[in-house]
């Protein structure tokens, strides 16, 4: 069973603010006074509800050291106890999925870490553009209000993929462990098969196939949460 598992808070980050050119100074004011505030709130609500799912599976972490010890006292009780289970950690996954969460892979971080690593190469190079010597006064001018502005976009971006990154890691920390609870799952009905021979009231046939059903069901969930 899960030994000695460090779990974690997703952790998170302020999302970044996508700028829109409008006609009037007073839109502009008006809109980023209401944007951050709408994301903000977003935000805040997709984390509350990640948070409400990752404490549902603790709570399943915690009970799969019971499980442990049903496993050497009663195989039935222990198999029903793992259905359970297996049916409350489903819920978990789905609320975090619907949260926004989603099962993370290592390439998915590695890509959003190579579109990071681009976008600053690119900032460099505008900067660079922005400082070359200009022929005129003007050029000089006209280099260096796209330099500011290239860079402000500059910045949303890599803001935009910092939160995302963040967001990422958390997601893909909370399915990590929970792929653990899954193949300790798996583990303890393979252990209550083996050794049903030796139990004087071995589980029914019913009774294997409600475990069955759960286990796939969790599985299927955990699969589809991409």
């Amino acid at each position: 069973m899960i030994s000695n598992a460090k779990l974690t808070t997703a952790a998170s980050a302020a999302p970044p603010i996508i700028a829109a050119s409008r006609p009037r100074a007073e839109a502009r004011e008006t809109a980023s006074a209401v944007l951050p505030s709408v994301q903000d709130t977003r935000r805040a609500a997709r984390e509350q509800k990640k948070a409400m799912a990752y404490q549902q599976m603790q709570a399943v972490w915690q009970r799969m050291q019971t499980l442990g010890m049903m496993l050497k006292l009663d195989g039935r009780a222990a198999l029903k106890m793992a259905a359970g289970l297996a049916r409350e950690l489903k819920a978990a996954v789905e609320a975090y999925k619907d949260a926004g969460g989603r099962n993370v892979s290592q390439g998915d971080l590695a890509m959003i870490r190579r579109e990071a690593e681009q976008a600053r190469d690119a900032q460099a190079k505008q900067a660079e553009t922005a400082a070359a010597p200009a022929a005129s006064e003007a050029e000089r001018a006209g280099r260096q209000a796209y330099g500011a502005a290239a860079s402000a976009l500059a910045e949303d971006r890599l803001s935009a993929l910092a939160a995302k990154e963040t967001d990422m890691v958390a997601d893909k920390g909370f399915f990590d462990l929970v792929k653990i609870m899954v193949g300790d799952l798996r583990k303890a009905r393979e252990k209550v098969r083996g050794e049903a021979h030796l139990n004087l009231n071995p589980p029914s046939d019913d009774e294997w196939k409600d475990s069955d059903k759960a286990q796939q069901e969790l599985e299927r969930a955990v699969d589809g949460a991409i």
